[in-house]
């Protein structure tokens, strides 16, 4: 059965029920499953084997094994695989490898040979399913030349769909460019096209010249304000990077601040997704992934340092007038992914008195999941339409909040800088944007709507 010839640092074969250990090894990881629900049991990955033999033999295709040409070490897996999106069979360009062999480019050369192995066997169309909070995925996909398409709900999440032909109202520069982030200053609002996959209701943040005319929001409408905390009352980014650049600097370790709030919005991301723990241990977590990653170790005492930061982050210097001018008009809380003692020190920054204060600790939970807009609902005892929700981050807060009916007003610190920061890129349409939070007070305490 053919594979896809070597590449320069890489050799492809097909896996056999002999690589069960290697197998299990790679798929029963949780650093290499991070986005999936759970690390794969042995029977999982037996059967995961079993599927990849039946589609070479059926289709001349399937997830090959990837081992180093120099060294013959296994590194992974990497091919296609028949999926169906939105009710429609798709050839899918999929990876895995072990986390010692990440960061290297390799997933980008074993996924290019796939890709032209694809185009050799007349396969005229190949997807990449990609998990929002993915970044480094979403960049791979843009390198070998797939276009970002649409977002698609499967069961218990959403999915980032990246594919080889054109499909939607983008130009080429934009295809080639990243997919849309909370960088994205300009917005407007695509749905796709009859006849492709995705329901027609589905909506996308692409970047283009002008933004949409946003309806209007009457601020009358509303008697609380719920924020988010971290990157739209304190500056967190700010925080973040002094943090780790007092722990990489001395390791020796030079990075871009762009590089180290990427790293960390993906661990961060994969730690919260877990089980729960304490904001201090996510960070903890977070900065030994970080360092990991970058060859070094950190320290017991680094570590602990890093996890209680949270109360050396500065406010945004228009926080507080901004809370004070809406708690004239407003009832104000806290909707936050943080401990009671950390916020407790935030807060003491911020100056202000809130009337609820909402924190992860409390809920057990983390921002995206619902549980914690649910527990303030509960805590808040308004209606949620006589709630506004305002935050920074569209992949924590604006996805849930608009998946439960709420308004939103997008607090834009970034921007237009590249990237997405500190936070996962996601797709979402909040309801007004504004550059800071100073703009939001002046607006919401004027008397009238947001136009």
């Amino acid at each position: 059965m053919p594979t896809p010839p070597p590449t320069a640092r890489l050799a492809f074969r097909e896996m056999a029920p002999a690589d069960l250990e290697m197998m299990s090894s790679l798929l029963g990881d949780p650093a290499v499953m991070w986005v999936y629900p759970h690390p794969y049991s042995r029977n999982e990955v037996r059967d995961w084997i079993d599927r990849n033999q039946r589609t070479y033999r059926e289709r001349g295709f399937g997830l090959w094994l990837l081992t180093s040409r120099e060294s013959g070490e296994f590194v992974g897996e990497c091919g296609l695989t028949p999926q169906e999106v939105g009710g429609a069979n798709e050839i899918e360009l999929a990876y895995h490898l072990r986390p010692e062999f990440q960061g290297r480019g390799l997933a980008t050369e074993a996924a290019t040979a796939c890709l032209e192995f694809a185009r050799e066997a007349g396969l005229k169309r190949i997807v990449s399913l990609i998990d929002p909070r993915n970044v480094a995925s979403q960049r791979v996909a843009a390198k070998i030349g797939l276009a970002f398409e649409q977002d698609v709900q499967v069961p218990g999440k959403v999915l980032r769909v990246y594919a080889t032909t054109d499909r939607q109202l983008l130009s080429d520069a934009q295809r080639a460019g990243p997919p849309p982030t909370s960088a994205s200053r300009r917005l407007l609002t695509w749905r796709p096209r009859r006849g492709t996959t995705g329901s027609p209701a589905d909506t996308v943040v692409c970047p283009e010249r002008r933004r949409p005319h946003l309806p209007p929001i009457d601020f009358s409408r509303f008697e609380v304000l719920t924020f988010d905390c971290y990157g739209t009352l304190i500056d967190w980014e700010t925080g973040l990077v002094a943090g780790l650049r007092a722990v990489l600097d001395a390791h020796g370790i030079a990075v871009s601040d762009d590089d180290l709030l990427e790293r960390f919005g993906r661990h961060e991301a994969a730690a919260e997704a877990g089980e729960y723990l304490r904001y201090r241990e996510v960070l903890a977590r977070s900065l030994r992934g970080i360092c990991e990653e970058l060859g070094v170790t950190a320290t017991d005492e680094e570590l602990e340092r890093f996890g209680g930061s949270v109360a050396d982050w500065p406010a945004f210097p228009d926080s507080h007038d901004a809370l004070s001018a809406l708690a004239r008009r407003f009832r104000l809380a806290v909707i936050t992914n943080c401990d009671d003692d950390l916020f407790a020190a935030s807060n003491r920054r911020l100056g202000v008195t809130l009337d609820w204060v909402i924190t992860a600790q409390q809920v057990g939970s983390y921002k995206p999941s619902h549980r914690n807009f649910a527990f303030a609902f509960e805590r808040i005892g308004v209606p949620r339409e006589r709630i506004l929700h305002v935050a920074q981050s569209l992949f924590h807060d604006h996805v849930p909040a608009k998946q439960l009916g709420m308004t939103t007003v997008w607090v834009d610190r970034r921007q237009g800088r590249p990237g997405s920061g500190a936070t996962p890129p996601a797709s979402v349409t909040p309801d007004l944007v504004v550059p800071d939070m100073a703009t939001l007070a002046r607006l919401a305490t004027a008397g009238g709507s947001s136009e």
